[in-house]
């Protein structure tokens, strides 16, 4: 049974849930709405950076450099940590860590991070009930739409807009571990005081927005290309409805029309023809080079290297580089969530359930553990530049299946 603690339970507030508010879609963007919402987004209204960003998840390049980051650190092996080694302080870690895969699944955090890269924090509204399997107060998560949320950039208290009006979320941002911070009603995941302003709307807003205008000309240039214009020669001499005749055909051929040529205008002769004339400009490569460019930015800005679009042989020193970059941000995003989680979730959960306010140290730590991964990307350079090395010398190897498992790699053959 929950523990009965006078000083501190969720207040009314914490105990029912908030009605959010439909929230808007916006298909077409110019730069000007694009420099607006970036400049809305820096004074703390979020509302059209949140409807731009995502308008931005719907490019492939961004999702997918999204996912990936998102993915790389909930790929992570994940732990409960208790905070310290007494029976009481593992007890409560291992009921925290039941709630924990009971109530905050893969999906729940996946929304969660997605927000927090692409708007700079990402606001979950916890709504409280009795769990009789875990015999024990928790509250669920539901992600809360970042487009109704703001920042009072002089006091800087972040407000909620629900369907009932304007809400305090009472959460200082850049104060870690403050109990001040326990409101038993939301969490705020953010990178410290100014974290809002890594987002990725901020960055990202209008590169995205000149990706989309190139794309959207390449295409018109490659449709011009793609049908050719037709000139239609008829000799000058030759009767009106013949030349007309041809021409009227001509016309149905390609949608970018046709014109009449005609020839031997000072003499008599000539003949009937049709030349298909295709335009020769390299103009399409300024969009290729523009969108490469784009990309590249996209790229380093979620994964923090370009591994992807750059490296084009087999160099593992550039690989190795780019993947300890890639590890430096995994290793940030965690710290980060681990610190909020504890905080503003987990700290929540032990005062209504286990403990008194004035001894906290039963609070357990979600920790993913990112040094695993280190070991992994270093195990499979060692293991990919060794075997290059000895089929290099003449050696072939018979066994890297074995030798992979070993190191706790699993690989599998491509198909041809």
């Amino acid at each position: 049974m929950p523990h009965n603690n006078e000083d501190w339970t969720p207040g009314i507030d914490a105990m029912v849930q908030l009605r959010q508010i439909a929230a808007t879609r916006k298909s077409s963007w110019a730069v000007s709405a694009v420099r607006a919402a970036q400049a809305c987004h820096e004074r703390g209204e979020f509302r059209e950076s949140a409807v731009l960003a995502s308008r931005m998840t719907r490019d492939a390049r961004i999702k997918s450099a999204l996912e990936m980051r998102v993915a790389a650190l909930l790929s992570l092996p994940f732990q409960m940590t208790p905070a310290g080694a007494s029976e009481r302080q593992v007890e409560v870690a291992e009921k925290v860590a039941l709630y924990w895969k009971k109530y905050v699944s893969t999906g729940v955090m996946k929304n969660i991070l997605q927000s927090w890269h692409m708007n700079g924090f990402s606001l979950v509204q916890l709504v409280w009930q009795f769990d009789d399997e875990l015999q024990m107060m928790v509250p669920s998560l539901e992600q809360w739409d970042p487009e109704f949320v703001r920042r009072d950039e002089n006091t800087r208290e972040w407000e909620a807009m629900s369907a009932d009006g304007w809400i305090p979320i009472n959460i200082k941002t850049g104060y870690s571990n403050s109990q001040s911070n326990v409101t038993g009603k939301w969490i705020l995941l953010t990178a410290g005081t100014d974290g809002f302003m890594d987002a990725a709307t901020r960055t990202l807003g209008l590169p995205w927005i000149e990706r989309d205008i190139a794309w959207e000309s390449w295409m018109t240039l490659n449709e011009r290309h793609g049908m050719p214009f037709i000139k239609v020669k008829v000799p000058a001499s030759a009767k009106s409805g013949d030349k007309e005749s041809l021409f009227n055909s001509a016309k149905f051929l390609s949608e970018q029309g046709a014109a009449m040529l005609p020839q031997n205008v000072d003499g008599e002769g000539g003949s009937f023809d049709l030349e298909f004339e295709e335009i020769q400009a390299q103009a399409w490569q300024t969009h290729e080079r523009l969108i490469a460019a784009l990309d590249q930015d996209i790229a380093i800005f979620f994964l923090g290297q370009n591994l992807t679009t750059d490296i084009t042989g087999g160099s593992f020193a550039a690989a190795d580089v780019h993947l300890q970059v890639l590890q430096a941000k995994i290793e940030a995003d965690a710290r980060v969530v681990e610190s909020v989680m504890k905080d503003q979730l987990i700290r929540s959960i032990v005062r209504i359930n286990f403990a008194n306010p004035s001894n906290m140290r039963l609070v357990p730590c979600p920790v993913w553990d990112a040094e695993k991964n280190t070991v992994r990307l270093a195990d499979l350079n060692s293991l990919a530049s060794a075997i290059g090395s000895l089929k290099t010398n003449g050696f072939d190897i018979v066994n890297v299946e074995e030798l992979a498992a070993r190191m706790g790699i699993v690989i599998s053959k491509r198909s041809e």
